[in-house]
């Protein structure tokens, strides 16, 4: 699926792409505190502004210094590559390669260039996974088995599962309609996300 809006809408530049390719550096753009926590936790209220499902671009040239997250992520290579270090082991995405990565995972992004774009599909909390189990059984595959994990305090939260969806359109198509609704303003925006997310 190629959308046009899409295409305008990611490899336009952003405020902090500018600064970063201007200074071949990181903008440490959230204020996190490297000195004091040199793995941080990214913070929630960041990205959960307007409901319970957020997407954003990855910023462009430049690293992303190692991080952890208290909530499950999805990356999305929508064009271009780039290499990830999750828990130290070294995976590369290619387009239209999907990585879902649990909670408490640490993550390190090498620098992105004009071509590379990688989205993010953060879920907020566990109630929205679980409204999930309300449509399929937790055994029904390796994804939902992992995302019943994810939603529960006591377990071991370090996981990560690489897919390719190279030649499934319908999945592409999913996650790209997933992207547009996330992009866009409108006031149903949440609760058309979460039909997506859900089916």
């Amino acid at each position: 699926m190629t959308s046009k809006f899409l295409n305008y809408e990611l490899f336009a530049l952003t405020p902090v792409e500018l600064k970063q390719r201007q200074s071949h550096g990181n903008v440490n753009y959230m204020d996190l505190d490297y000195v004091n926590n040199p793995i941080p936790q990214m913070p929630r209220s960041d990205f959960f502004k307007h409901g319970d499902i957020a997407v954003t671009k990855n910023n462009r040239f430049s690293y992303v210094p190692a991080h952890t997250h208290s909530f499950i992520e999805l990356n999305y290579m929508y064009a271009g590559t780039c290499t990830q270090y999750i828990n130290g082991e070294k995976v590369t995405l290619h387009q239209h390669n999907l990585i879902l990565m649990d909670k408490d995972i640490v993550q390190q992004i090498e620098s992105t260039g004009s071509n590379d774009i990688l989205i993010n599909i953060l879920l907020k909390n566990d109630s929205t996974m679980n409204q999930l189990f309300d449509y399929i059984a937790v055994s029904t595959n390796e994804i939902t088995q992992f995302l019943y994990n994810a939603s529960h305090i006591n377990t071991l939260h370090n996981n990560f599962i690489l897919f390719d969806l190279t030649h499934q359109e319908v999945a592409i198509n999913l996650v790209e309609s997933l992207i547009i609704k996330g992009l866009t303003k409108s006031r149903q925006r949440n609760k058309s996300m979460a039909c997506c997310y859900l089916h």
